[in-house]
């Protein structure tokens, strides 16, 4: 009864949404069509179905009781989904083996259910965007929609050429040496003391790499609750005595300045983002001043990394267009920008970019994890020099973006603009960012648990 009530109402909204004499009535459909029959979701319609299944449950055992036949509305419960969609994307990532561009077939997906929960919500909200996640493949993810070498075939198409290494790795030869001096010592306390001691006194060219090194090996010394796997420590904690050290050392000098703290970007503002974001990376010498962001958690939990990560996408696709709008970019031009974004839970982060592959789809991927040494270990086994040259890649990337951006403004002014004969991507800037309304609560009941400590 459900299902049938359903394609009935999607039938007529959208034939009055083709043509029809009263032209509210016509306003009305067309709106209802863009907001996914939004009305037949809401609280009072899903209230008065579940009303009604429970009239005719109750009434069938009544029925029963009394030794009557069942009806068979009764018996048969229909799976509770989306009026089916005829979504079609003019992209051209086809994959062997599906008639459908993989466009299309997350276009139809995202579709075709209601957020339920933050993950749900994160893939749709990136589907309805057109936005494709080519970093995750777990259940209910676009990747999921295809199978096992459906998706390599697919992440190899979409994904960018890799980053190659610069030249100017941080040299950390000495200290890494420093290092080695000491493997031996077992007492983690002892090792710690020997070699911070040795370190502080150690001659080295780059101070940055110094500073780095002595910030973790300190940390584990005298915050090691830091370090322990149930700990108790806030999202402050992490970024007030580790991260923020470690990237104000990393960024000095570079003509970025890092801005903390629940900050909104000029950006976002100008379309009515309101997303308050942990970190933002920002040029001093260019129009578009947000070149990066970083979301972080004390802990990784599945909920909060899709919440963040959503965040993080929408607002670096927001950046993405501001960037292609102030170049007055062509297709090809826009297509070599990369807006990178990194998560942080505990010790343990990701760089991920956001960039257009098509005149109107952009790919989400993942380049590299940077983990902080979660162990003495660990810094024996070099992890420290391997997390200070994949957080130089993050730092590198914003750079790029930086000096990309100088450039087109340098090259768009006055008759260098008009002249400029190449069309701009309209597709991508005049499409409206969608979102989704549902609500994950599981931040607030978070947020209670910290005031709790």
């Amino acid at each position: 009864m459900k299902a049938d009530a359903e394609e009935d109402y999607v039938f007529a909204v959208n034939q009055a949404s083709k043509d029809h004499a009263d032209l509210e009535y016509h306003t009305w459909a067309k709106n209802m069509q863009l907001n996914e029959y939004r009305a037949l979701y809401i609280a009072t319609s899903n209230e008065y179905w579940r009303w009604l299944a429970e009239t005719e449950q109750k009434d069938a055992s009544r029925d029963k009781a009394a030794g009557m036949s069942i009806s068979p509305s009764a018996t048969i419960k229909s799976p509770i989904k989306k009026p089916k969609v005829n979504f079609v994307s003019k992209d051209t990532f086809f994959i062997d083996g599906y008639k459908e561009s993989f466009g299309t077939i997350v276009g139809r997906y995202v579709r075709s259910y209601v957020s339920k929960d933050s993950k749900s919500s994160y893939f749709k909200t990136l589907g309805m965007n057109n936005i494709i996640d080519i970093s995750d493949d777990t259940e209910g993810s676009h990747l999921a929609e295809l199978d096992g070498e459906s998706q390599r075939r697919l992440v190899d198409l979409l994904s960018s050429s890799p980053t190659e290494q610069g030249i100017d790795q941080y040299n950390c030869h000495h200290l890494e040496s420093i290092i080695k001096k000491f493997n031996k010592v077992e007492d983690n306390d002892i090792f710690l003391d020997k070699v911070i001691k040795e370190i502080d006194e150690a001659p080295t060219a780059d101070k940055v790499v110094k500073r780095v090194y002595s910030q973790i090996l300190e940390s584990m010394r005298y915050d090691n609750y830091l370090y322990e796997t149930e700990n108790g420590s806030s999202e402050a904690d992490f970024i007030i005595k580790i991260y923020g050290p470690i990237m104000e050392n990393v960024f000095r000098g570079s003509g970025c300045r890092l801005i903390w703290g629940d900050t909104k970007s000029p950006s976002c503002l100008k379309r009515s983002n309101e997303s308050k974001l942990d970190l933002r990376v920002i040029s001093l010498y260019t129009k578009t001043e947000d070149l990066a962001l970083s979301e972080f958690a004390k802990k990784a939990a599945p909920w909060k990394y899709y919440y963040d990560k959503k965040k993080a996408v929408i607002v670096s696709l927001i950046h993405l267009k501001e960037h292609i709008k102030n170049g007055n970019l062509n297709l090809e031009e826009a297509k070599s920008f990369k807006v990178p974004f990194v998560l942080f839970e505990g010790l343990e982060s990701d760089i991920y970019t956001i960039r257009l592959v098509s005149e109107d789809w952009t790919v989400v991927e993942k380049l590299k994890d940077i983990d902080v040494p979660s162990c003495v270990q660990e810094v024996k086994d070099g992890k420290i020099k391997n997390y200070l040259q994949n957080l130089k890649g993050f730092k590198d990337m914003c750079l790029a973006l930086k000096n990309k951006l100088q450039k087109n403004r340098q090259t768009t002014r006055g008759m260098r603009r008009i002249n400029k004969k190449h069309p701009i991507v309209q597709k991508l800037l005049k499409k409206a960012i969608w979102v989704d309304p549902f609500t994950d609560t599981s931040e607030e009941e978070e947020d209670d648990d910290d005031d709790d400590q």
